[in-house]
């Protein structure tokens, strides 16, 4: 059999997911944007600065989304720990895919120490401030704590990826010994390999750091949860029901991680190890469920925050044709009786 009709029979195998995902990025950037516009120019004045945060989150999710639906797209060989770019990156080679695959994975923790900080955001403005040992932060000590939850755990799982590259004369030698009939991948598609055990670290790594984010997200939301109570005689109805909405959009928010990461991760992480066959479909699923992140994530903002709900409400009133035949028929019944004798006009 010709190498090109092994690596066409590939692609071709998981061409579906290939066009789900793309499907959901190209659904997604549109959404995305619309976000944006709602965070920036209809957000009520009563969320002040929080609105920067939230939108810090979309501008986040689109990152991700770019990267991996339509610049990576990567198809896995993990029977010999190998990707390779279906994406805008294949044009750029292996090396070109290597480091979109890096710049892919800072987005996905970028992406969620952006709903972290959301959270964190939501405690510090509750309680008053932060403490360490009975020690209050300042505002500026704040503000670098962010900048280290944004820079230091992003940072280092493409740091742990990119120790795990194996050369690629060494990745042929071991195909060539361990499973020969991947050796056409070489010569058609730009792949690039991990060592076996470094990758199975990393991936145990990137799991235990899920864990940890899921941890301190559950705290934070326990912790938000008894302010709120602890402050609702001081608070006014209005205030009170905006930060459970508010805090309701964040937990909908922080679910799509939950669901969408920790548990496909460790799916993808116990079929690896134990070497089973569908583990190359197991992963392209995984990948599918991960694109409806941000999807969801608009949505979640969308729907719990009144304000946006509101004015995507509004927008959808003014488009709808039937709109034109009420106005004008509540323009001429209003002028009727205005015009009829004996009878007085009200401000409706």
């Amino acid at each position: 059999m010709d190498h090109g009709d092994i690596v066409a029979q590939f692609e071709a195998k998981f061409e579906f997911y290939r066009i789900l995902i793309m499907a959901n990025v190209i659904t997604s950037i549109p959404i995305n944007l619309f976000t944006c516009y709602l965070l920036l120019l209809k957000s009520p004045k009563q969320l002040g600065t929080y609105r920067y945060v939230l939108l810090n989150i979309a501008i986040c999710a689109f990152f991700v989304d770019t990267l991996e639906g339509l610049v990576v797209l990567p198809l896995t060989l993990l029977e010999i720990f190998s990707f390779y770019s279906t994406g805008l990156a294949r044009f750029l080679g292996p090396s070109g895919g290597l480091i979109c695959l890096f710049f892919a994975a800072y987005g996905v923790y970028l992406y969620i120490m952006s709903l972290l900080v959301a959270l964190l955001y939501r405690y510090h403005a509750l309680k008053g401030g932060f403490s360490i040992l009975g020690h209050q932060l300042t505002i500026r000590q704040c503000y670098f704590g962010v900048f280290v939850l944004m820079t230091v755990p992003t940072s280092l799982p493409p740091a742990a990826l990119a120790v795990s590259i194996v050369p690629a004369d060494t990745l042929k030698h071991h195909v060539l010994e361990t499973h020969p009939q991947y050796m056409p991948f070489f010569e058609k598609t730009p792949l690039f390999g991990f060592d076996s055990r470094l990758f199975l670290i990393y991936c145990g790594a990137a799991f235990g750091l899920m864990v940890g984010w899921v941890v301190t997200a559950l705290w934070c939301c326990i912790s938000i949860m008894k302010h709120l109570k602890a402050r609702r005689d001081v608070m006014t109805v209005f205030t009170y029901r905006l930060h459970i909405k508010l805090l309701q959009a964040l937990l909908a928010q922080a679910l799509a991680p939950m669901t969408l990461i920790v548990i496909p991760l460790s799916l993808i992480l116990v079929c690896t190890m134990l070497h089973l066959d569908a583990v190359n479909d197991v992963a392209a699923v995984v990948e599918v469920i991960f694109s409806a992140h941000t999807p969801l994530n608009s949505l979640a903002m969308i729907v719990f925050i009144p304000a946006y709900r509101k004015a995507v409400a509004a927008m959808f009133r003014k488009l709808l044709p039937m709109n034109s035949v009420v106005d004008s028929s509540t323009l001429q019944a209003s002028m009727k009786v205005a015009v009829s004798p004996g009878t007085t006009t009200r401000s409706l």
